[in-house]
């Protein structure tokens, strides 16, 4: 027998600018509605409808590499990085112990980690959703996750499978990375899903409003760590964009300030934003070669 989908379905695709407009509005108001105070959302933008994945999660499937030895490629790959890190950079290495801090930062510099994207921003998670669609795709998606009741039903749910779970719980909480990290994610793989940062946020997650959703056990996918969660259909929404408004949404998008250039802060960043630039330029008073020589 098939398992339910992990997500409540929006009840139409998005076919332009104005349906991403009242999308994001619908989560803001569904937010206010449903408790008193403020929910937060995160978003991840795909341009497949595949479910959310971990790149540690997609880097083993290739490989082969399945149960305890994912476990320990996880602690090899962030004893490596953290042992060389120095020697490409001139900036402060995290404080011993701090693992998540170096997952986050594994994660930065392309490195497979067991964390997921995600953001606080609709409008960025659209623009990532978009940036690379083929012209052939159909369509893009965001995936959207109320984080606030996922930690609460997560919460109840480690309290009750996990051994001294609660208190597990609440020393991450309070702590939020070193020991009660590794205790509550590494020590022993248990299935739950949980938003989280580094106290030390880097320039990238900063930039693009980031957040971090984390399976606890990386042996299974991130989609089996989240139906563990008791009514995780409920914190799960997808939204559909038709492929087709692509350059209308990008050229908002840019417009609005959400490109490769702000982004990704720097050079790289800059230069892959005029791709997106190249739906507003094409439509710009033609420039001669000629020109060329003032620059």
């Amino acid at each position: 027998m098939e398992h339910p989908a992990p997500f409540v379905p929006y009840d139409k695709n998005l076919k332009g600018w104005n349906d991403l407009v009242v999308a994001e509005d619908y989560i803001d108001q569904k937010s206010k509605k449903e408790n008193k105070e403020m929910d937060e959302w995160a978003f991840r933008g795909q341009d497949t409808l595949d479910f959310p994945a971990s790149t540690l999660e997609r880097h083993c499937k290739k490989l082969d590499i399945t149960g305890s030895k994912i476990v320990d490629l996880e602690v090899k790959l962030i004893r490596d990085f953290a042992r060389s890190y120095h020697l490409y950079t001139n900036r402060v290495l995290p404080p011993k112990g701090y693992t998540l801090e170096w997952l986050s930062l594994l994660n930065h510099y392309g490195t497979p980690t067991r964390l997921v994207d995600f953001t606080y921003s609709f409008f960025i998670a659209a623009y990532f959703a978009l940036e690379d669609l083929e012209k052939g795709n159909a369509c893009a998606v965001v995936w959207a996750v109320n984080v606030t009741q996922l930690a609460k039903a997560a919460k109840k749910h480690i309290g009750l499978a996990v051994a001294n779970g609660q208190n597990l719980f609440e020393k991450f909480k309070s702590k939020r990375d070193e020991k009660p990290f590794r205790d509550l994610f590494m020590a022993r793989p248990h299935k739950f899903v949980l938003s989280t940062n580094p106290i030390r946020l880097n320039e990238r997650l900063t930039v693009q409003q980031g957040r971090f959703l984390a399976p606890g056990d990386v042996t299974v996918s991130f989609e089996e760590n989240l139906r563990a969660v008791p009514n995780h259909s409920s914190y799960v929404m997808q939204f559909i964009i038709d492929g087709a408004c692509r350059q209308e949404c990008l050229r908002k998008l840019h417009r609005m300030g959400i490109n490769r250039a702000t982004l990704f802060p720097d050079l790289e960043g800059f230069a892959k934003s005029l791709r997106t630039k190249s739906l507003i330029l094409k439509d710009l008073p033609e420039q001669s070669v000629k020109q060329l020589k003032e620059v």
